[in-house]
């Protein structure tokens, strides 16, 4: 239950759906001086959302900076892959990466380097509506097993559908691997860095937080002047922002951090 109505939570905190509710108001009170002040704030309500500025500096804030391979100890037990960069698209014959593939690939990387001795990957399905499809640790693995890491590298847990159970079912085959003790490195987008680490350390995990996927570029590479000049990439950035902000909210209101 708690699965579902976290997805019910993030339609309701959509601030485009906000904007259209405020101008579906407007359109419809027959009070002229109501519909002037909504017709204001929808206004100053598009400016805003539109603006990347804040956003961007909202987000460099708590993606917090990339990590540096050689500040990193010398090897972790296992790198932790949080799951949620595919999409389930037909013919399933091959995985169709989303937003995040990094989360993947710089496993990948470190495995290469010798910096993680082994992987897991932690995620099923997030169908709210139960469909049976292959989980998506399932689909990654097979992606792993195509760049030849072998099998024995390779932990799958198949079933979790929120950062929470990525935790506790995570913890749960740890131990049965005796890996609990070690330090592992915990890999996932920035912006979900803070919401994951928390829960992984609540579940009795010793983990070394590793961000991947940043929506915020280096400075250097873009002008002052474009982090103002309105964008329909600006709202995007709000969406992961409140729904960071309500998860992290709502788990610690839960108890799960």
């Amino acid at each position: 239950m708690f699965f579902f109505w976290s997805k019910v939570l993030l339609l309701v905190f959509n601030p485009l759906l906000w904007g259209l509710a405020l101008l579906v108001y407007a359109l419809y009170t027959t009070n002229q001086k109501r519909r002037l002040q909504i017709l204001r704030l929808s206004l100053a309500a598009a400016v805003l959302l539109t603006n990347p500025g804040l956003p961007m500096w909202c987000l460099q804030r708590w993606e917090g900076e990339v990590p540096r391979l050689q500040d990193l100890a010398e090897r972790y037990e296992y790198g932790i892959v949080l799951t949620g960069i595919t999409v389930y698209k037909q013919p399933d014959d091959r995985v169709y990466f989303s937003r995040g593939a990094d989360r993947l690939l710089h496993a990948l990387w470190l495995y290469r380097q010798g910096r993680i001795r082994k992987i897991l990957i932690t995620g099923g399905t997030t169908d709210i509506f139960g469909q049976s499809v292959r989980s998506e640790a399932e689909r990654l693995a097979e992606v792993l097993a195509l760049a030849e890491v072998p099998p024995a590298d390779i932990l799958i847990e198949p079933n979790a559908r929120n950062t929470y159970e990525n935790a506790q079912l995570s913890a749960q085959i740890l131990q049965k691997a005796q890996a609990t003790q070690q330090t592992h490195l915990l890999i996932t987008s920035a912006f979900h860095l803070p919401r994951a680490t928390a829960c992984f350390r609540k579940a009795g995990l010793d983990v070394m937080p590793f961000g991947t996927d940043f929506y915020t570029p280096d400075r250097h590479t873009v002008g002052a002047f474009a982090y103002w000049v309105p964008s329909l990439n600006a709202p995007q950035l709000w969406q992961v922002l409140l729904k960071e902000w309500l998860g992290f909210a709502v788990y610690r209101m839960s108890g799960y951090l």
